[in-house]
């Protein structure tokens, strides 16, 4: 390595070299000290702080850049040198994933966030300091608040509580003790005080007595739990401020986000940098590889593509669909989000988002029509086609975190939809003067905030007038795409297509059909937002139940009369109440800063200053990677392929036409 020596060129050479017996060690295959055993390491970088050439650097007292560079050539060489004369077998059994590993927890310990000790290795105890452990932190998926993922057991000499690492989805209690999760925060503490615990509660685990508000006897036992927990991890006179949450993850003690006891799951509210599916993981790969190969000068278009292997054929399916999918998904939204920035302040309306998108993708006919060289009014008609597809796509899009590890452009801050006239319509006296006391007392300012809350609610749960969701429509939709466009714009006659929802300002009855339809309770969560304290500030009276419904229903046929909300179905009998649905008009699409993501205070009582974290991973992606998404495809390769289908895709990708083909071991 010192003297910067040319790797070995011939075969037997090579593999005696001191270099490559450490680094097929490394990075290959090593044995087991205590039976010999062969084993495959963990897979490691290169470069970084845990990387190779920093543990090459330790062993020959070399410089760290000095030693990526020999990995790198040695690789290199080993590459050039081609398989043995004799075996056939390349120098090294070396795959791409020996040197990718999954993405693992981060560690931490139980200390004061400007004094613990942070890493990405797994391990028991901080390095060279056996009194301090380390435990696996998750996030909360609305603010980003950090948890300790841990299980509370008991100490044998003591009695006292020790706290010691668990997975996310373990939540057996038994005799090792009970799942939960450990919150310290300095600068936004878990009260102390009873009086002040009931405010940062969820509405539904209060009650008022006699105007005294109190916890609600059923959740007195699961409330957070106040323990100072020592460097070790166990309770102790001395050590850090936290506070014990039982296991499955009832509420975010930052922002308050609640969710249903029936929801067991901490899967879907709480994420940690392990808990990314395989099939995202390749994807994100295989994309990355792909726009490496794209940039490339030295290369043929020919040579810029992927092969990639799988297990078994279902998985090589799956695989090909994921990322035809995250693809199709990128382009879209960043379809969308060049579209509302060129539209500038006024931003989009109803009747000019498909056309407006569709001119921002700007997709060349090849890429879409199932027959590119048509002519007279076809193209227009293949072209409508897909307008019609952007715009259900766009609307479905609204739709709140159907996709949990793929923010849409609203989640990113990317994204604001105001509503025409709102506070136009909240400051005309005479649309709220016979409505409930707390609206017609209301400031416009309050009235604003609330309907737009209630309109929000709304969209996101697809309650919208629109002619992309109405199931009849989307029948025309599905023909028109399935004749003019091909994959992955026409819609496959399988796919399940959402459609808009009617919103009922009720309770939902026993046994009801709820398909197509939203009930507004009075006892559900925008309820209870409404009966929050600060929601009407200058109203003295407490709501009640009844007081809640009331609003509800002066709230929307206010909404109504300012063309905010149309009824869709009139009530038939004296115990019914009308339908209403959002209008598209009436929604303005507009370009957001990126600063913060939307904040729903039904869900999220307590925003963090500054608002909500975005996720700049999917920002950039939106911004810049999304767009290059055009013409990119894969394609599985399994015995479940039809013979003419397996030799035209192997057609297309010699040629260079299909950029991925995932394989089952069949085609190795």
């Amino acid at each position: 390595i010192e003297t910067a020596e040319t790797p070995p060129t011939d075969y037997e050479t090579f593999i005696t070299d001191p270099l490559s017996i450490w680094i097929e060690s490394t990075f290959g295959v090593t044995a087991e000290p205590e039976t010999g055993r062969l084993v495959r390491p963990k897979p490691r970088s290169i470069s970084g702080e845990y990387g190779a050439a920093r543990e090459l650097a330790a062993l020959t007292g070399l410089p760290e850049p000095r030693c990526r560079e020999a990995i790198e050539e040695q690789l290199l060489a080993s590459y050039r040198l081609g398989p043995s004369p004799e075996t056939g077998f390349p120098v090294f059994a070396f795959k791409l994933h020996q040197f990718i590993s999954r993405g693992d927890a981060v560690y931490a310990s139980p200390e004061a966030e400007g004094e613990r000790h942070i890493t990405v290795r797994g391990q028991q105890y901080v390095p060279g300091d056996r009194t301090r452990v380390l435990l696996p932190l998750v996030f909360c998926r609305e603010c980003g608040q950090e948890y300790y993922c841990v299980r509370m057991g008991s100490d044998p000499e003591t009695g006292r509580p020790v706290f010691t690492p668990r997975e996310l989805n373990d939540l057996t209690e038994d005799e090792n003790g009970q799942p939960g999760f450990l919150y310290v925060s300095t600068s936004d503490p878990w009260p102390l005080d009873p009086s002040e615990v009931v405010h940062r509660l969820p509405d539904d685990w209060v009650q008022s007595d006699g105007g005294v508000v109190r916890v609600r006897r059923d959740r007195q036992k699961i409330l957070p739990r106040f323990v100072r927990v020592r460097p070790d991890g166990r309770e102790a006179d001395q050590g850090v401020d936290c506070h014990f949450v039982p296991a499955p993850f009832r509420f975010c003690l930052k922002c308050g986000v609640a969710y249903a006891f029936s929801l067991r799951s901490d899967f879907t509210k709480l994420g940690s940098l392990g808990t990314e599916g395989r099939s995202s993981a390749t994807t994100v790969l295989s994309l990355a590889a792909v726009r490496y190969l794209r940039t490339a000068d030295d290369l043929d278009n020919r040579a810029r593509k992927l092969l990639s292997f799988t297990d078994n054929r279902q998985d090589a399916s799956l695989q090909a669909g994921h990322f035809n999918d995250f693809v199709e998904i990128g382009l879209l939204r960043s379809g969308l989000l060049a579209a509302v920035r060129r539209a500038g302040s006024s931003g989009l309306r109803h009747y000019e988002l498909a056309q407006a998108v569709f001119d921002a993708l700007d997709l060349p006919l090849s890429q879409y029509a199932a027959d590119p060289v048509v002519r007279f009014e076809a193209p227009e008609e293949t072209q409508k086609a897909l307008r019609w597809v952007l715009a259900y796509r766009l609307y479905r899009d609204l739709r709140r975190g159907w996709r949990i590890n793929s923010p849409n452009l609203e989640q990113c801050g990317l994204l604001e939809i105001d509503y025409v006239s709102l506070g136009d319509v909240c400051a005309a006296e005479d649309l709220w003067a016979s409505a409930h006391p707390a609206l017609a007392s209301a400031s416009p300012e309050t009235r604003a905030s609330i309907a737009k809350v209630l309109l929000d609610y709304m969209r996101r749960e697809l309650v919208i007038k629109v002619d992309y969701l109405d199931q009849r429509w989307q029948e025309r939709m599905v023909q028109q795409s399935s004749v003019r466009l091909v994959p992955p714009w026409a819609i496959d006659e399988k796919e399940k297509l959402e459609y808009a929802s009617v919103l009922y300002p009720r309770s939902s009855r026993p046994k009801e059909r709820r398909a197509g339809r939203t009930f507004l309770s009075p006892r559900g969560r925008f309820g209870l937002y409404l009966r929050r304290p600060d929601t009407f500030p200058d109203y003295g009276d407490k709501l009640t139940i009844e007081d809640t419904e009331v609003i509800c229903r002066h709230l929307l046929e206010a909404l109504r009369h300012g063309g905010l909300v149309q009824m869709v179905d009139d009530p038939e009998g004296e115990d019914e109440v009308p339908g209403y649905q959002v209008p598209a008009g009436a929604m303005v699409w507009k370009a957001g800063e990126g600063a913060r993501a939307f904040h729903d205070p039904i869900r999220v009582p307590r925003a963090p200053e500054g608002g909500l974290r975005t996720n700049p991973f999917f920002a950039a992606f939106y911004e810049t990677i999304g767009r290059e998404g055009v013409g990119l495809e894969a394609r599985e390769h399994t015995a479940q392929v039809a013979y003419e289908d397996r030799i035209e895709r192997e057609r297309r990708f010699r040629d260079g036409d299909l950029a991925i083909l995932y394989c089952s071991p069949t085609m190795e």
